[in-house]
């Protein structure tokens, strides 16, 4: 059939550089070798920048650039190749703390330029250089500027001096760069654009207050003036342009909040593998996280998958032609990251991991053996009252319990996260153990982590802390008391290898952290938690609470 022979067309186009290699004798590893090798021009990416004025400029050479257009300050990276096709890459959002956060420019994919014949261009955040604290920022601009304009200006200019056409640009971005892709396509009318994983439905996002409030933006109000909040519409106004919306069914946020509310606005109903409606095709792939289902990205395999469906639909092939070749590369996606995620913990935990869950389920059946060095000293100072704390997230309220203690409540809406630091012992610095907290709880377990921050001395600012455990993770975490009214005692462990998280060179303090989250974007009730008893211990089984050595009181 004719949409089989074009597929079988487009992956021998697609894959050529491979195509007639003849191996023999000892050279053959080596021909591979040389073939598969993935380069990147690592002088390029350090030099400084050059300036690339849009009026001015008739050409553009390889490597740094920056364009600065109104109060945006705009980096790139350019490598031209043979192929008349530009692929643009956009970037979501950058690692670290909101008070340490990675520094741009960060030029993503940009060793992509193995994988294709033609042109690649990395586009960076200008957010990230208007606002230093924001941590994602999808290009918008401010309330005045659309950002998306500009780098749309750009991504133009450069295909004009290229001779590009717009049919052959391919706009690709995962996670906040997908949503970038969307919003810079709407001003490149008749491009490709390749989202996966993107943020379809910014009021449900659960970073936005975070950004909100980091830009002074009102991304939750649909009046903006550029409709840079509503991508639905960018996308059902920009008929000229194909959308491949790319979505793991196993990251519960994208597939059960933002896909179904494409779905819902469109009345598709999408289908594992490919679907079609009208310009926009969805991908339903499965990957496990590593470390989280959302972050279950393309490798390099995958890419050359994605290349081939965009040219198929470039062609106008039926999406049934091309089914059966995105459930083969669906199946190779996901034992990929299923033996990634195995390798990751054997290398990470290698059998320490094993012993530490052996012990674990141990210790609470019948435990009477003392495995490891103990000391029952609380180190959160003044954990009867909550009155000695670090800077946190939400409206904490200390209410008094009637039993001569204080409990600490919060109230959490849909989308919102808190969190209460309390100020740990400078002894904690001597610790050469795991740690156990514990604490009563009443509420739900789903949405209550813990954690141990590291906080600058000079402005009490966190920079630092270990992985969050959930309460229900079944691993650290462990039910050790059922009381009366619902309240329940936790017994969390905190490995020793999580406490490696100090920076040398800064006078640190820590903090005991509870934080409640509703990591599961969904749109909850309000949910009132309240906890009390907070003690962090050396160790590995949790005692009954004592105040710290430092509070001067007994219970």
């Amino acid at each position: 059939m004719q949409g089989d022979n074009d597929l079988y067309e487009i992956l021998n186009n697609i894959m050529a550089k491979y195509n007639g290699l003849e191996l023999s004798g000892k050279s053959a590893k080596e021909r591979v070798g040389t073939l598969n090798h993935c380069k990147n021009d690592k002088d390029k990416l350090i030099e400084n920048p050059r300036e690339f004025i849009l009026a001015k400029d008739n050409s553009i050479s390889d490597g740094r650039f920056f364009t600065n257009i109104g109060s945006a300050h705009i980096e790139g990276y350019l490598l031209t190749g043979k192929a008349d096709c530009l692929y643009v890459f956009l970037h979501g959002a950058r690692s670290g703390e909101i008070d340490n956060l990675e520094h741009p420019p960060r030029f993503l994919r940009n060793t992509y330029s193995n994988y294709v014949d033609g042109t690649i261009l990395c586009l960076e955040d200008p957010m990230f250089y208007k606002y230093q604290r924001c941590k994602l920022g999808w290009y918008y601009g401010t309330p005045e500027e659309d950002y998306r304009l500009y780098c749309a200006n750009i991504i133009n200019r450069i295909a004009e001096i290229l001779n590009i056409k717009s049919e052959n640009i391919i706009l690709f971005g995962s996670s906040g760069g997908g949503t970038a892709a969307i919003g810079i396509a709407y001003h490149l009318k008749g491009t490709t654009v390749v989202a996966l994983n993107p943020q379809l439905n910014l009021a449900a996002y659960f970073r936005t207050p975070e950004i909100e409030r980091e830009t002074g933006l009102e991304i939750r109000d649909k009046k903006d003036k550029y409709s840079r909040n509503d991508n639905i519409n960018l996308m059902l106004n920009n008929k000229e342009t194909k959308f491949l919306i790319m979505c793991n069914v196993l990251s519960d946020h994208d597939f059960c909040i933002d896909l179904e509310y494409l779905c819902c606005a469109t009345g598709h109903i999408p289908r594992y593998g490919i679907s079609q409606k009208d310009n926009m095709f969805i991908w339903v792939y499965e990957a496990e996280g590593l470390p989280y289902e959302h972050s279950s990205f393309e490798t390099p395999a995958v890419f050359y998958a994605i290349r081939t469906v965009c040219s198929c639909i470039k062609k106008g092939i039926s999406v049934d032609y091309f089914q059966g070749f995105c459930l083969l590369v669906n199946m190779f996606w996901r034992e990929h990251y299923i033996a990634k995620k195995e390798a990751y913990w054997e290398k990470k935990n290698n059998d320490k991991r094993d012993q530490l869950i052996s012990i674990l389920n141990s210790r609470f059946a019948a435990a009477k053996k003392i495995l490891f060095d103990i000391d029952h000293n609380n180190l959160i100072l003044n954990s009867r009252d909550f009155v000695s704390t670090f800077p946190g997230a939400g409206k904490w309220v200390i209410e008094d319990c009637g039993d001569s203690f204080s409990m600490a409540k919060i109230v959490i809406e849909s989308n919102q996260w808190h969190e209460l630091r309390l100020r740990l012992s400078p002894h904690l610095e001597q610790i050469t153990g795991d740690l156990v907290f514990s604490l009563d709880i009443l509420g739900d377990p789903e949405y209550i982590y813990v954690a141990i921050g590291v906080h600058n001395t000079k402005n009490n600012r966190r920079y630092s802390e270990t992985p969050n455990i959930r309460l229900n993770n079944t691993d650290l975490s462990k039910i050790v008391e059922i009381q009366k009214g619902g309240w329940k005692k936790y017994s969390i462990l905190i490995p020793f290898d999580y406490l490696n998280i100090k920076d040398s060179t800064i006078n640190s303090a820590y903090s005991a952290q509870i934080k409640v989250l509703n990591t599961k974007y969904d749109n909850m009730d309000s949910k009132e938690f309240y906890f009390k008893k907070p003690k962090v211990e050396k160790g590995f089984w949790a005692s009954d609470w004592t105040s710290a050595p430092e509070d001067n009181e007994t219970l």
